[in-house]
């Protein structure tokens, strides 16, 4: 049995599973994909490993990275970062980080951008989509 159009493959493998991709329903199941956190750089796929990493950083209260359109790249690498108590962090001091750490050039984030809270829902999940829409805005 193929499952592909369940997963919104198209009927083959490698399908990407986009935000703007509406699958057709498979019974009474509407497939929904959560692609918000992959990230494409040129060719490159970038993924939650930028997250972790900053996640450990001491200024780091909690961190959320999102991909944000680019006209040369498809998208930049953008860390919305929010700062633990009393602390402050600058995007050399972040780009270092990430570079001392030994994460790919390529991966390093290119904008830094720090809030005072991180949009939440209910189960206190970080809303990346609304980031994204905030600050695809802020650089248009």
């Amino acid at each position: 049995m193929d499952n592909s159009a369940a997963y919104g493959l198209g009927g083959g493998f490698g399908g990407a599973g986009g935000i703007n991709d509406t699958p057709e329903p498979v019974g009474s199941i509407m497939p929904f994909f959560l692609s918000i956190s992959l990230i494409i750089r040129h060719t490159a796929e970038v993924h939650g490993e930028i997250e972790d990493l900053l996640q450990t950083h001491p200024k780091v209260a909690a961190v959320a990275v999102i991909g944000l359109p680019d006209r040369d790249r498809g998208e930049r690498v953008c860390a919305v970062v929010e700062t633990a108590v009393d602390s402050s962090l600058t995007f050399p001091e972040m780009q270092r980080f990430c570079r001392d750490s030994g994460l790919m050039v390529q991966k390093i984030p290119e904008q830094l951008e720090v809030v005072d809270l991180l949009p939440r829902n209910a189960t206190f999940k970080i809303l990346k989509h609304e980031l994204v829409k905030q600050f695809t805005e802020v650089s248009a």
